[in-house]
């Protein structure tokens, strides 16, 4: 004789899960995350890995880098490298821009920017833009650079 449950003749169910809209708390509606402008980033002191520049050293793992401008389309931006002003060769200054160290860009030493545009995309940009900000380069100073890259390469971005 086979015994009989009741519960066999009621099919199962799940337990009850409450929906969203149910909750007991209303949920904070988050802030839209910033969109990044690459253009905001124009006249910006950046500590970039050496890697992105295509070369290391034993001594550092970053590199002092400033934008000067950035791309029309806001896809990217122009960068120069900077160094020690102490490690440029007294026959290759003339390529050099020297910034001083002062209260808004951040610089500890005066550091030599090497005036050889690179062109770094909006992705990439996006990784330095908020944890490897360093400073700003005075108006003063980004219009030097802007001249100086001008000169060399007949008007560069």
């Amino acid at each position: 004789m086979t015994r009989r449950n009741d519960r066999d003749d009621q099919p199962r169910r799940r337990p009850h899960r409450p929906r969203p809209e149910e909750d007991s708390e209303p949920s904070v509606p988050e802030a839209p995350a910033a969109e990044f402008d690459p253009a905001e980033v124009r006249g910006g002191l950046f500590s970039i890995p050496d890697k992105f520049w295509r070369f290391s050293v034993v001594s550092s793992i970053d590199h002092p880098s400033a934008c000067y401008a950035s791309d029309a389309s806001g896809s990217g931006g122009y960068f120069v490298k900077g160094t020690d002003e102490s490690n440029v060769k007294p026959h290759l200054a003339w390529r050099y821009f020297v910034v001083y160290p002062d209260e808004n860009n951040g610089l500890r030493l005066r550091t030599a920017f090497e005036c050889v545009p690179r062109y770094f995309n909006r992705r990439e940009m996006r990784l330095w833009a908020t944890d490897r900000l360093r400073g700003r380069l005075s108006d003063d100073d980004l219009a030097a650079i802007q001249a100086r890259l001008a000169i060399f390469h007949g008007g560069a971005k």
